[in-house]
């Protein structure tokens, strides 16, 4: 998708805290000898690593961004549902510069068919940004987008997250005691 409007991709490394700006493969380091002006993150779960980026990282990945004006984009594709710990606040409800753009889509949390997705952008990318879309894509659904919220405006997609987040837990701790039960049954 990048590649495609002319952009040039850059790896950075992932460590235990997520993208690291730090170091010969940090995003400092990389952004001295290149005009970045747009970082892409996954940081609820870096893919395919699955690390979170800590608090702190994402305070850090703010204030570079601010500093060089650039923008992020913060794609939170799974967010809701993390299955242990405190969650961690999106970068874009951290941000008070405007340098965060939130995308993210239903397809996970909903299903796949719904084919909706969104971005929360800074107040003044907004005109940009619908100026984009009416250029761009005329094929979403509108009873779809109307459906969805209706249902959003009920109460009813805030419950659905809360009973497949408990679903997902119990999942995930079945799945974790078969494991735990293989290991000790392969010692034997």
């Amino acid at each position: 998708m990048f590649s495609s409007s002319g952009a040039v991709p850059l790896p950075v490394a992932v460590d235990q805290a997520g993208l690291k700006l730090d170091g010969p493969d940090g995003l400092k380091a990389i952004a001295a000898s290149r005009r970045v002006r747009l970082v892409y993150v996954t940081p609820s779960h870096q893919f395919p690593t699955g690390v979170l980026m800590s608090l702190s990282r994402r305070l850090a990945l703010l204030q570079w961004a601010q500093e060089n004006n650039a923008l992020i984009v913060e794609d939170d594709y799974d967010s809701e549902f993390r299955y242990s710990g405190r969650p961690i606040p999106a970068l874009q409800g951290l941000d008070s510069h405007g340098r965060v753009l939130y995308v993210g889509t239903f397809s996970k949390v909903m299903f796949p068919g719904l084919q909706l997705g969104y971005v929360v952008v800074p107040e003044s990318l907004i005109p940009v940004f619908r100026q984009a879309k009416w250029l761009c894509d005329r094929q979403s659904s509108l009873l779809n987008q109307y459906a969805l919220t209706d249902f959003i405006g009920k109460g009813h997609l805030a419950k659905h997250v809360r009973r497949m987040r408990h679903c997902l837990r119990w999942a995930a701790a079945c799945i974790g005691c078969c494991f735990t039960s293989a290991q000790q049954a392969s010692a034997d």
